[in-house]
C-alpha cells in the first residue's frame, strides 16, 4: 500500500482551488472528508501520496496558500 498524506485548509474553497491547481501541474490527487483521528467537524480535504509533499508543499507555498499535511497512513 503506498503512504498517503492528507493536505487540510482553512476552508472548502481553498481545497477545490489547491485541488484545480495540483491537478493541472500533473500531481495525483483527490478531494476526501477530513478524517475523522484530525477533526470531528464536516470538512474537506485533499488526499495524496506522501512521496508528492515536498513538490507540494512547494507549489502551494509559491501561490500563497496557508495548508497543513499529515500522513494518514
Amino acid at each position: 500500500m503506498i503512504p498517503r498524506s492528507v493536505i487540510i485548509f482553512k476552508n472548502v474553497r481553498l481545497v477545490i482551488k489547491a485541488d484545480k491547481l495540483l491537478q493541472q501541474n500533473g500531481i495525483v490527487c483527490k478531494i476526501v472528508p477530513v478524517p475523522t483521528f484530525i477533526s470531528s467537524e464536516c470538512g474537506m480535504c485533499i488526499e495524496t501520496a506522501a512521496n508528492d509533499c515536498s513538490a507540494i508543499t512547494r507549489l502551494l507555498t509559491d501561490k500563497g496558500f496557508v495548508f497543513d499535511i499529515r500522513a494518514v497512513d
